[in-house]
């Protein structure tokens, strides 16, 4: 029906999609691009020197920015999974080392080890309305969401640490492989 670019000249990579309500295009990723196309932005720069995740919602037809933020802190991260509430929220998910990533009323306000997964919340019109580190001292990045129709969200992560935090666990500790 239509194709468009997103990005601008650099390192730019769209990993998760998904559609609002009114069909505008909500994409995710990461990005090097120093001059990323930003509209409403949450944060207007890239504080690091690898990537830094962004969130951009587009048009039905793909022509128009709705918003798109750069959404990161000094060490690196990416977005790869995005589901849309009824309102048109979007959730979105990945992982990142910055201990300096944006929160917003935060369930987990300090970065649990050296690397975590991210969970924000972002509104149609481009606010941050919530955005929490996940994670214990191993390496964790959601790979995933799903939002059900009641509002209940799940996530997919790994992790190789008993000190995750977990509620209700089917299993509460690291299961090997062996």
């Amino acid at each position: 029906i239509f194709y468009t670019i997103l990005g601008r000249g650099g390192w730019d990579f769209a990993a998760g999609v998904a559609l609002d309500a009114n069909d505008r295009i909500v994409v995710v990723g990461s990005s090097r691009s120093p001059n990323f196309p930003l509209r409403n932005p949450i944060q207007t720069e890239i504080k690091s020197a690898l990537s830094t995740a962004f969130v951009s919602r587009l048009t039905s037809d793909g022509r128009n920015l709705v918003h798109s933020s750069y959404i990161g802190g000094s060490s690196g991260e990416g977005l790869i999974g995005v589901a849309i509430d009824e309102q048109g929220n979007a959730f979105v998910s990945g992982g990142s080392t910055s201990k300096d990533y944006p929160l917003a009323q935060p369930v987990q306000p300090v970065s649990g080890g050296n690397a975590d997964a991210v969970l924000s919340k972002i509104s149609p019109d481009g606010r941050l309305l919530f955005s929490t580190f996940w994670g214990g001292p191993a390496e964790e990045s959601f790979a995933g969401i799903v939002l059900r129709k009641d509002g209940m969200l799940f996530a997919i992560t790994a992790t190789g640490t008993e000190a995750f935090p977990l509620v209700d666990p089917i299993f509460s500790t690291p299961t090997s492989r062996t």
